[in-house]
Order: structure tokens, then sequence, then C-alpha cells
């Protein structure tokens, strides 16, 4: 019930903003004020938010999709995986934007690894509708790596497959 110019005073910084398209606008929000205010996110991996002309006050504690797609792809040369296939949720910007990062950094850094296949999916309520992806990612049986991008169906979908590979 208070005038918020009674308040913006009080107000140090703004904790939150899970996703990335949040935080940008939350930044936009909090940069029109005219009073600068730190915002942290634990979870937005845009790349975008690096950009300090534009969030000159936003950090993350988590690392943005380009350095989670340099890690991955190190630990498939570390692997010996150089033929790999990625599975993600296409209903979800995180995933989509995680496989672009994978995509840009084999194409500049990783020249040893080769994305077989990229499988699209779109959450579903029983783990019976995952067993398709089997199917798929035997077609490229060579690519022995799976990455999974954007773990919320994790679950299902290896309820759905692992039983038939490990037999």
């Amino acid at each position: 019930m208070r005038n918020s110019s009674v308040i913006l005073p009080y107000i140090m910084g703004y904790v939150g903003a899970y996703a990335s398209g949040d935080s940008m606008a939350a930044a936009d929000t909090l940069t029109n004020i005219g009073t600068p205010f730190v915002q942290i996110s634990a979870a937005s991996t845009s790349p975008v938010l690096k950009d300090r002309s534009v969030y000159p006050y936003f950090m993350r504690v988590v690392s943005p999709d380009n350095i989670q797609a340099q890690v991955m792809l190190d630990v498939a040369v570390k692997l010996n995986a150089s033929y790999i296939q990625i599975v993600y949720d296409k209903t979800i910007a995180y995933a989509r934007a995680f496989v672009q990062a994978i995509e840009d950094a084999v194409k500049s850094n990783y020249a040893k690894v080769c994305i077989a296949q990229k499988i699209a999916i779109t959450p579903v309520n029983e783990v019976s509708e995952y067993k398709w992806i089997k199917d798929e990612l035997r077609k490229k049986s060579a690519a022995r790596l799976v990455i999974v991008a954007y773990p919320a169906e994790i679950a299902k979908l290896t309820d759905a497959i692992l039983p038939e590979f490990t037999q």
C-alpha cells in the first residue's frame, strides 16, 4: 500500500527470475527505474545476459549455455565419443538454445565430434510413449553417447529405453 518512491531507497537488488527471458524483462524494468539494482539468477543461462552494456547489473550463479555445451563436449572427447546424439525437449526454449550452443561449439572448437542426429521430443504422460526413441537412437548405433537437453523428462525417457538396451 506504499508509493514506490517510499520503498525504492530500501531495495538493494533483485533475486530471481528463473528463465533467461524473465531475467531480461526484469533487467529492463530494473534499469528503467533509474537506480542501479543488482539482479541475481540461479538458472538464467542465456549467453545474451553477459552483455554488460545491456545488462550491467545482472549476475548469475550458473554457467551460460555456451560454457555448459563446451563442458559436455569436453566430456565427450574424454570418453572418445566422436559421434554423439542429442535428445531434447522441443517445447522448452532452454533446451533449444542449449542444442544450438552444442552445435555452435562443435562447429568452432570440436572438429573431432560429430552430431549424428538430434531427436526432438514433446513431453508425454506415459513412459510407453517414449519407446519410439529407442528405435531412433538405434538408427545411429555408432553414436554411443547421448546428450539429453532438458532433464524434466529424463526419468520417463530412461524408463522407456534402458530396459531394452541393457538386455
